[in-house]
């Protein structure tokens, strides 16, 4: 079990793991609505390739935009983190 400490949402568990390629996780949304999450990380010539699918359920009522919007300002948060070499904590107190 653990937590993100994001207000009441995001993983509680590991579902799956393959370590060092895959990691499939439980998500609770704000609105309560559970689902699950899975990383997959894969080797390439240059870097590494992060893929990431939300298996959903989801909520019917929320556009899926929203979804989309979520996930991929996610990735991209990492993605510079990565580049800087910077922990989560040092990238949020920037963001503040």
């Amino acid at each position: 079990r653990f937590s993100l400490g994001l207000d009441g949402m995001g993983p509680q568990g590991v579902l799956e793991i393959e370590e060092g390629r895959r990691l499939f996780h439980d998500w609770t949304w704000k609105d309560g609505t559970r689902g699950a999450v899975e990383w997959t990380l894969e080797e390439t010539d240059d870097d590494i390739r992060v893929t990431l699918r939300d298996r959903g359920p989801w909520d019917p009522g929320a556009p899926r935009d929203f979804y989309l919007l979520y996930w991929a300002s996610t990735l991209l948060s990492l993605k510079q983190m990565s580049e800087r070499g910077i922990t989560p904590r040092e990238y949020q107190n920037e963001q503040e």
